[in-house]
């Protein structure tokens, strides 16, 4: 259990980091970070599964530079799919969801030789639940709207510095507050 708690700790500190540049630019408005980190998590688990297939058949030395290349296929796979079906999250997410992914694999291939399934779906859903909690909270103060909705009072007031790439700034570190604050109480 307390490896557990331990992983989990790790991972979700570590994948606010990760967030950090796609939460700048998109993360202004819930919507578009729900579909990036369905994104994200799709490209990690897929990236996984095939590492997992092919990791018996590759040397050590190149197990990193595969899954790059291989999350770097599903990163563009995604982005042609959301051009086509999904324009206008296309439009604001632009080459972040590429970032994210390749990211969020090298560090899950320098912590580990072969990454686990269930780490690599936990990886998904953290930054998912990152970009979601960044954006969502970005929205509301930023903009007085949450999934479009509007929020009473805050639609009024809108706090317009959180509409901008500082906001995810300000966001991301009361949630990295957050988190250490859980953490010190588990210690």
């Amino acid at each position: 259990m307390d490896n557990l708690k331990r992983f989990i700790n790790r991972h979700v500190t570590s994948m606010v980091f990760f967030g950090v540049a796609p939460a700048m630019a998109v993360t202004a408005s819930a919507k578009v970070s729900l579909a990036m980190g369905i994104v994200i998590c799709i490209i990690t688990v897929l990236t996984s599964l095939i590492m997992r297939l092919v990791s018996k058949f590759t040397e050590d030395n190149l197990k990193v530079a595969l899954s790059i290349i291989i999350s770097a296929g599903f990163a563009s796979l995604s982005e042609m799919f959301l051009a086509a079906y999904v324009p206008g999250v296309w439009e604001k997410m632009g080459i972040y969801v590429g970032v994210v992914s390749v990211n969020a694999m090298v560090c899950l291939m320098s912590i580990e030789d072969s990454v686990p399934f269930k780490c690599s779906v936990f990886t998904g859903l953290s930054c998912l639940l990152v970009l979601l909690a960044t954006g969502i909270l970005r929205e509301i103060l930023g903009l007085g709207t949450v999934f479009g909705a509007k929020v009473p009072f805050l639609s009024e007031h809108p706090i317009a510095i959180f509409a901008k790439p500082a906001g995810a700034l300000i966001i991301l570190t009361i949630l990295m507050a957050v988190v250490k604050c859980f953490d010190k109480k588990e210690a």
